[in-house]
């Protein structure tokens, strides 16, 4: 045992607070996108609260159907972190669609 948790929350806070400047690089359908893991962490946040404020919570379960780019990897940290489950269906490369993204809060 390490003594540290094995989840996403311990490897966000690295990359935020340890390598704040390292770059993310994303091919995508518009062309590469480079941003830094500081503003990553400020998109999976924000990513975060968008999800809470439309009502999903711990136990959902939440569901992407992406590109694997930028969008997927934020929803890859956002979600987890937050409570609900995750599940994921990628497609390698980008082509001429965007990506995008559904949440299915559970039925209440």
């Amino acid at each position: 045992m390490t003594g540290y948790q094995q989840t996403l929350k311990p490897f966000l806070w690295r990359a935020e607070n340890i390598t704040p400047e390292r770059e993310i690089v994303a091919r995508t359908h518009e062309g590469t996108k480079r941003y830094s893991y500081d503003e990553y962490g400020d998109r999976v946040g924000q990513l975060a609260n968008a999800l809470d404020e439309a009502g999903v919570e711990t136990g959902d379960r939440v569901g992407t159907v992406c590109w694997n780019t930028d969008r997927h990897f934020e929803t890859y940290f956002s979600v987890p972190n937050m409570g609900p489950s995750s599940t994921r269906s990628t497609r390698c490369c980008p082509t001429a669609t965007s990506s995008t993204s559904s949440t299915t809060p559970k039925t209440r």
